[in-house]
């Protein structure tokens, strides 16, 4: 009986010796798992902030991109004002100049009095005034007081005055 007893408490301590055996292989393995898992958490980790810094990198960029496109949007749209200011008054030359020549062409242009004593009358003078008037631009007289004006604008102002 004895025999038994001790055979059987022997089987028990074998099974119990191969359940602890059993536990702790499986504590072993996770045991690796873990050292795994920790060996890999801090390249994950660096891999994670290296994510971050391109992250923040880009977005800069973007930033940066955005305020170089608004600033340039707005040179644009300085420019297009400026284009848009500078067409109408081209236009408006472009429309005095064709005034003036339509006028130009209506009427001969006067020749200033040289009898009312605004100028001695020399042969040599007129014909250096000759050359000076093919060089310049054409000479506007008033044809009331024949004032002298730079261009038809001004003529033209005089002339509503000096009627007047």
């Amino acid at each position: 009986m004895q025999l038994a007893e001790l055979s059987q408490q022997m089987q028990q301590a074998e099974e119990a010796l191969v359940a602890k055996q059993e536990h702790i292989d499986k504590l072993k393995d996770d045991a690796e798992q873990h050292k795994t898992v920790m060996e890999t958490v801090p390249v994950l980790k660096a891999q994670a902030d290296i994510y971050k810094t391109d992250f923040l990198a880009e977005r800069q960029a973007r930033e940066k991109l955005h305020e170089q496109r608004e600033f340039l949007q707005e040179q644009v749209a300085q420019l297009q004002r400026e284009n848009e200011k500078l067409k109408a008054e081209f236009e408006g030359r472009a429309l005095m100049e064709e005034m003036r020549n339509r006028h130009s062409e209506m009427r001969p242009s006067p020749q200033p009095n040289f009898l009312m004593g605004t100028t001695p009358f020399h042969p040599q003078s007129v014909t250096g005034r000759r050359q000076n008037v093919l060089e310049e631009q054409p000479i506007h007289y008033c044809p009331k007081c024949q004032y002298k004006a730079p261009d038809m604008d001004t003529l033209q102002i005089h002339v509503m005055d000096c009627i007047q």
